[in-house]
């Protein structure tokens, strides 16, 4: 529940808030139409429009995003400035953010994990394109997290690639999945839920020696204007000090839970 710190953490609620998202050192919460600013309607006029608490608000379709702000005392901010790149509000998905391949977030101060921490990071995403890589968060070379294609998901932690791959599972260009990435104790496995995998799918195998530092300074893409997302992303959480209690299967599908049940 929320204002939980590490350790065991209680049965979570099954709606977004009170208690659908721990709290605790470390955390970093983008909710899903919430703190999203337009500066630039879809013909690239200035305009202030912004969403509700999780509703459409004064955003209309088309509108340019400017900044998705972090939620629930979030220390950090996504942000654009320029206008071409700004992702956009796509209201028939039910999205703040739709990114077509040529936009992306910056983040207004790096997000930093250290080498020895564990970590966990939650991605609500439909990726509607896989003619390339694309990157769902990063920061250089160094520091991804991407979709190589629509079956391995590769984790870049400082230069060393680590990929998750299916025997034969996929992810459809037409269903949203919540990706979660746990590191606990150096181990790192992914998990995917969504689409043909209603309750949780391992996807790949668990790699037990997964040490090293990852910074994260773009949303949307691996460094900026590389390996550009195409699709949408609604709903991003990253415990940056510790699993965040997601390497327990039971936390894992109250967040679920939580995720899909917030309207």
């Amino acid at each position: 529940m929320l204002g939980q710190g590490l350790g065991t953490i209680a049965p979570w609620s099954t709606k977004y808030p009170p208690g659908g998202i721990p709290g605790g050192t470390g955390r970093k919460w983008f909710k899903q139409l919430t703190n999203v600013n337009s500066d630039e309607n879809s013909e690239g006029s200035s305009q202030s429009t912004s969403s509700g608490n999780g509703t459409q608000g004064t955003l209309a379709g088309g509108d340019k995003i400017n900044a998705w702000n972090g939620h629930d005392g979030t220390d950090k901010n996504f942000v654009q400035t320029e206008s071409n790149e700004k992702p956009t509000y796509d209201g028939s998905e039910k999205t703040a953010c739709a990114f077509s391949g040529s936009q992306f977030f910056d983040i207004d101060s790096d997000m930093g994990i250290a080498s020895d921490s564990d970590f966990a990071i939650v991605v609500r995403f439909k990726c509607t394109n896989f003619d390339s890589e694309r990157a769902i968060m990063g920061h250089d070379t160094n520091h991804s997290i991407s979709l190589v294609n629509n079956q391995t998901i590769r984790v870049k932690v400082s230069g060393t690639a680590r990929q998750f791959a299916p025997a034969s599972n996929t992810i459809a260009a037409d269903q949203y999945y919540i990706l979660t990435i746990v590191r606990k104790d150096d181990s790192m496995s992914t998990y995917m839920r969504g689409g043909a995998y209603p309750v949780e799918e391992l996807w790949g195998s668990e790699i037990a020696s997964a040490a090293g530092a990852l910074t994260i300074s773009n949303l949307g893409a691996s460094a900026n204007d590389t390996n550009n997302f195409v699709g949408f992303i609604s709903d991003v959480i990253v415990y940056t000090t510790n699993d965040g209690g997601l390497n327990r299967e039971s936390n894992r599908m109250s967040l679920y839970n939580a995720i899909e049940n917030k309207y």
